[in-house]
């Protein structure tokens, strides 16, 4: 995910909550930063000067790999998160929440765990099993040891829902993105993105 300033990112979620869940008209143009820069990911010479100007340095092999991973995520995910709203009316973001829990050992998360695994925060959490449960796709239960504990835990119409969002959601991943390369690249991509993790993984470590 490209790192947002967190007001903008809080922001943004706080629009596609409002907007996704409920099948509202969303904003056409998607945006990456590029150098803490948002720009559109048209892919315009305008976006590649712009990026050019916010990357200063850095190689032109090196920008072109960063823009483009930066410009295809962004890309992808938007459209990725299009065919689930579509399809079922359940954004993205749910639809990692409902498979997180769904996954867990008891079919239930706390919902601090849930906002960890989604990478979201409390708040957002919160608002998006509210709509789950509404939906009747999630409950909420309590911690019978500790009031101040509180459970999510997907219901037999979440399940259901869940198994039909998998498949169109890897059926969408393999017409965007793995239609377009080769078995080789594939297998070039799969060994390098662990690469990147490590590396960014002991930067982290040693600051």
């Amino acid at each position: 995910m490209p790192v947002w300033h967190a007001a903008e990112n809080e922001r943004a979620v706080d629009i596609a909550m409002r907007g996704e869940l409920r099948n509202e008209p969303r904003a056409a143009t998607a945006a990456t930063i590029c150098g803490g820069k948002e720009m559109p990911i048209d892919g315009s010479e305008k976006t590649t000067e712009a990026c050019e100007e916010a990357l200063p340095g850095m190689s032109e092999g090196k920008r072109a790999a960063w823009i483009g991973f930066l410009q295809t995520h962004a890309a992808i995910t938007k459209a990725l998160d299009a065919d689930l709203i579509a399809n079922v009316g359940i954004p993205l973001s749910a639809f990692e929440v409902l498979f997180g829990i769904a996954n867990s050992s008891e079919g239930y998360l706390r919902m601090s765990e849930v906002a960890e695994q989604a990478m979201l925060s409390p708040s957002r959490v919160s608002r998006l099993v509210t709509e789950l449960e509404r939906r009747g796709l999630l409950e909420r239960r309590s911690c019978p040891s500790d009031s101040r504990v509180v459970y999510a835990e997907i219901t037999d119409e979440g399940r259901a829902l869940l198994a039909e969002m998998q498949t169109l959601h890897s059926e969408g991943i393999e017409r965007r993105f793995f239609s377009a390369l080769s078995s080789e690249q594939i297998s070039q991509l799969g060994e390098l993105w662990p690469r990147v993790l490590q590396a960014s993984a002991a930067v982290a470590a040693g600051s």
